[in-house]
């Protein structure tokens, strides 16, 4: 049967690594608070961020599908006076080709 040594002695040369009587830098609990204030603090800090960036991005959505709306709604225009324009013609031209005399000798 194994016996777990290995983890015994780690704790021992890492306590004989620190010199007796040396406060180490950062405390355990000190570590964790500091920790938790420091994601507090980004959790803060970002959730306004995040608010004001969805914010924008809607109303921005708005504006650009209000103007492929109307983009769109000019083009249709357009696209039906072009038409209206080239049907009036081609009216011009059977009303220019009935009055030929080559239609009343029927």
């Amino acid at each position: 049967m194994k016996t777990n040594r290995s983890q015994p002695e780690s704790n021992s040369q890492a306590q004989s690594s620190q010199k007796e009587g040396e406060i180490p830098l950062i405390p355990k609990r000190r570590s964790s608070l500091r920790l938790k204030a420091s994601l507090i603090g980004v959790a803060i800090s970002a959730i306004p961020i995040i608010l004001l960036g969805i914010a924008t991005y809607q109303i921005n959505k708005q504006t650009v599908d209000r103007q492929i709306k109307q983009n769109q709604e000019s083009t249709a225009e357009i696209f039906a006076d072009e038409i209206s324009n080239f049907l009036l013609e081609r009216y011009g031209d059977i009303k220019n080709l009935s009055k030929q005399a080559i239609f009343y000798r029927l």
